[in-house]
């Protein structure tokens, strides 16, 4: 029986390996950093990439977290304000300097050297989609609806039954539905 191998996280390259995002002033840097960053060859521009990817990568996989710990912990207020803090505070933030990024990326005189490379084609068609539908107005409308999408899951996340004397919530409920079918 062969065992499976945990995947490890990638070395970080741009952020600090302890680096946790806490405000908007502690991640602003790093979008100041690649706004202002010289691109002066496809080397440069390949580098840049890969900073923004980590930085977006670490940002996703932080609220990746504190919507999972929000939902799965319905009466945890520690949890709960994490999750608001991040979509109220820090990512209507993050919107319009993604847009800046996106358009310093499609601007660079070296972004045709990298389109022959694999997976960079796919990469730049998105970059274009995003520019072409981002609008400042739009930043608030998506705080609004995560702020109400929050407020969803921790109603629906708190829920329970009753089945067969035993409270449980409707997601552990839910895998009893086969079961119940089956009988």
């Amino acid at each position: 029986m062969s065992s499976l191998a945990i995947p490890s996280r990638p070395t970080r390259h741009f952020l600090p390996t302890d680096f946790k995002i806490t405000t908007w002033e502690n991640l602003k840097p790093y979008f100041e950093d690649l706004l202002s960053r010289s691109v002066n060859s496809s080397i440069d521009l390949e580098k840049w990439l890969s900073d923004r990817s980590e930085l977006e990568s670490v940002i996703s996989e932080d609220m990746g977290w504190r919507y999972i710990r929000m939902t799965c912990y319905t009466d945890n207020k520690e949890y709960n304000d994490a999750y608001t803090d991040f979509v109220q505070n820090i990512q209507p933030h993050i919107a319009p300097l993604s847009d800046l990024l996106n358009k310093k990326a499609m601007e660079s005189k070296y972004l045709g050297n990298l389109s022959s490379k694999d997976g960079y084609s796919m990469m730049i068609r998105n970059m274009k989609k995003e520019i072409d539908i981002f609008r400042d107005a739009n930043v608030p409308l998506f705080t609004e609806i995560n702020t109400e999408t929050q407020k969803y899951a921790q109603i629906s996340g708190a829920m329970t039954v009753n089945i067969d004397g035993q409270e449980m919530t409707l997601q552990q409920a839910s895998v009893l539905v086969d079961v119940y079918r089956s009988r």
